[in-house]
Parts: structure tokens; sequence; C-alpha cells
């Protein structure tokens, strides 16, 4: 709820706000799906209510648009159905207009391509998207004759009211929202990349760490984890995201490939130096491979914390406590020490053992022990990865009740406990 208005009660207030915002829910069928126009719209409306209250007289906002001879037979004020004619349907008929026509023979809607849509065509959330900024608005709804007047400056500040009137006369301007779109619709699996970027990073470096614990690997290969997946990350986003300045696309670009750099360079010549990591010629405090365990852990520090915030500076960021941010570490933490433990101890042995066992093909070339390799340790990493949701319900299990115990009492969950059982 707004501030109180004078000479209105504020539970009146509240109560009006609450139905006035209920019946625009009512009516906006498909246009639900944009929140933020809706309470938009919902403002707009609440501030000529406000005023109309005060009026001796009914006011019809929508006379603009239809006339003044198309009253409810005469009677003042606006028709049943007005508000979801001007205002509703047209936002509606935008959006449909963009991937749809209607046959007028069958009165069915027709897609308007022949497979999937476009990168470039608007959805709701574009359209939504506009709501969140005032300077894209006022490029996006326009009145008057054109080329038009933005909406926001047509009306003053000091003539709120007014806004809802001027709803009816709105023109969409969609070569301006199209440019203001965010992400490109595209049908493939970067947006799988680009949205879970870290997790992807985060397996890979811990599956490899154990893999070189138990002898597997060498330990200068859990560098290279994090520099090849944010390469295909980085891909992903840009390839998604259009919203991004130059200076941004250099600065990321740039950072990128220098992180992406340094472990691959130290690593390629420590391969050099030691005949490919035998095991005989491995000395850990080598500057060089000191070098590269540092390059490493900058690398692998930099994509995890870098993809915490968004690339384009356009969605609201979330602000967290330290002590949230400390809490949520040593949570995952937690997750990720009884998920490699687990791994270590018991799959990468069973896998061992299974993996020796299968006797070599003698008239197989390299090629073919290589995949037969590949597939005998493919479900191995997809088991590594899928684990992670079990041991994280394991540690909530775990740590939620002692928590509550803590902070509510251990006699007070015995007693809740009982009751509810009761």
């Amino acid at each position: 709820a707004q501030a109180p208005v004078v000479g209105i009660d504020a539970v009146a207030q509240q109560l009006d706000e609450v139905c006035l915002y209920l019946c625009i829910w009512g009516e906006a069928g498909n246009v639900r799906f944009m929140p933020e126009l809706l309470l938009f719209v919902f403002e707009a409306a609440r501030q000529y209510y406000l005023e109309a209250r005060r009026s001796p007289i009914a006011i019809d906002p929508y006379t603009s648009v239809r006339g003044d001879d198309e009253g409810r037979d005469g009677a003042e004020g606006p028709n049943p159905g007005d508000f979801l004619v001007f205002i509703i349907r047209p936002i509606y008929n935008k959006i449909f207009g963009e991937t749809f026509t209607w046959n007028s023979n069958t009165h069915k809607p027709v897609f308007k391509f022949p497979g999937a849509a476009p990168k470039h065509v608007l959805n709701y959330d574009d359209i939504n998207e506009i709501f969140w900024d005032t300077r894209l608005m006022k490029k996006a709804l326009l009145v008057g004759d054109k080329p038009g007047q933005p909406l926001l400056e047509a009306v003053g500040a000091s003539d709120r009211p007014q806004l809802f009137p001027w709803l009816c006369e709105v023109r969409w301007n969609l070569v301006t929202s199209r440019n203001a779109k965010m992400y490109w619709e595209t049908h493939s699996w970067f947006p799988l990349f680009a949205s879970f970027g870290r997790v992807y990073v985060l397996h890979f470096i811990a599956f490899a760490a154990c893999l070189a614990y138990r002898g597997h690997l060498a330990w200068a290969f859990v560098g290279l984890p994090a520099p090849a997946c944010s390469v295909v990350i980085e891909l992903a986003a840009y390839l998604l995201c259009k919203q991004h300045t130059y200076a941004e696309f250099f600065w990321t670009t740039s950072s990128t490939l220098v992180m992406v750099g340094l472990p691959v360079a130290t690593f390629v010549q420590a391969a050099r130096e030691t005949d490919f990591f035998e095991a005989s010629k491995v000395d850990h405090l080598d500057p060089l491979m000191l070098a590269h365990y540092i390059a490493s852990g900058l690398s692998a520090l930099f994509f995890l914390v870098s993809t915490i915030s968004p690339q384009t500076g356009f969605r609201p960021m979330i602000r967290r406590s330290v002590l949230h941010l400390i809490s949520s570490f040593l949570f995952w933490a937690g997750v990720f020490a009884i998920k490699c433990s687990m791994s270590i101890f018991v799959l990468l042995p069973a896998t061992t053992r299974a993996t020796d066992g299968v006797p070599e093909v003698k008239f197989a070339g390299p090629t073919w022990q290589i995949v037969n390799h590949v597939v005998l340790w493919m479900p191995v990493g997809l088991s590594f990865i899928t684990e992670t949701a079990f041991y994280q319900t394991l540690l909530i299990g775990t740590i939620g009740p002692v928590l509550a115990a803590f902070r509510f009492g251990f006699r007070t969950l015995c007693g809740a406990y009982r009751r509810g059982k009761g």
C-alpha cells in the first residue's frame, strides 16, 4: 500500500487498493505474464481513481478513445469492459502480432513462421523488461501524432492522475522495444551453458582433483577445467545476450583471454619440462610447477566469482550480507567435502577395479582403447555431477535441525514435534 491519503481511512485505502489490483489482475488474461507492466497499470489506475473519488461527478477515462456518444445508453461513466478493450487488448494484440496472425476463415490463430520463431521476435519477457527502466519506457511508450511524444513526458509529475487515461492512446514503438531486447530467443544448448556456468566449473575442478588424488591424473590437469569451461560459457553468454556495451565486451573478453592463457601456458611449459608429467620428473616445489598452480588457482577463483554478478549491469543485483555469504560458502564447502570423500574412497576405487577387469583387445588399435575407457568413465562423471543434490539434501537434513535446536531450544522442538504427531 502507498502512503495514506488525507481524508481517507488508511485501512479503507488499503482495501481499495487490494480490490483494484485484483480487478486489474482478473481482466489481464495473458498480460499477467508481465508483472512489472501490470504494476505500472495498477499505479496509474490507483492515482486516477483516488483523484476521481474527490470529484462530485462520474469521470470516464476512456472518452478520448471511445467518444462521448458511446456511453451506456446515455449513462455517465465508462462501459463495462472498457478496461479490457482499450488498455489490455491493445497490449496483448502487440504481443500476439509478433508470432501469430488471425485466420478470418477458421477463426483461429496461425503461427507466422514455418519453424521456430526467429531470435529477434519479442515475447512477454521483452515487453515486461521495458518497465524496468524509465529510459526504455520513454522510448517505447509514445502518444500523440507521429513521431509521437513519450508518455512519461506527456504526463508531468504534477498531473499523475491523468496517466491512466493516456494509457488508452499509447502507441508501442516496437522497433525501440526490439532494440531493448536483452536475450536472443535461441533454441540451442547455449542457455544451459550460460545459466549453469559455475556449476560446471566447480564440478569439473572437483572431479579432476579426485582423479589426481587417486593417481589417475597429474595434479597439473586440475587447473585446466576452469579455463576450458569458461571459453564455452562466455561464448554462450554473448551469443544469447545483446545488451552489452563495447567497453563491457572488451573488458570481459580481455580478462577471459588472460585468465585462460595463464594456466594453459604454464601447463604446456611444465609438460615439456617433465616429459608430460612423468612421475620421476615432477617436482611440485619447482618454480614452474608452482607458477602453474598459482595461475590455475587465480583462474578458477576468477571464473567462479566473476559469474556471480550480471554481465550487463541491467538486472538488479541481490544484496546479501557478509554472514549470509560466509554461511553459504561453508555449507557448499561441506557438501563438496563429503562428495569428494565418497568419490575418492568409494566411487573411483570401484571404477578402477571395473576398468582393470576389462581385457584389452589385441587386434584393436589405440583409438579403440581410448574409446573403451571413455565409455567406461563417462557414467562415473555423470554420477559425480548428479549426486550433488543427494549430499545437499543430506546436509540440509542434518544441519537444519541442529540450527533450529540452537535457535529455538531443544524442548521447543520436541514439544512442536509431539503436538504435530498428536
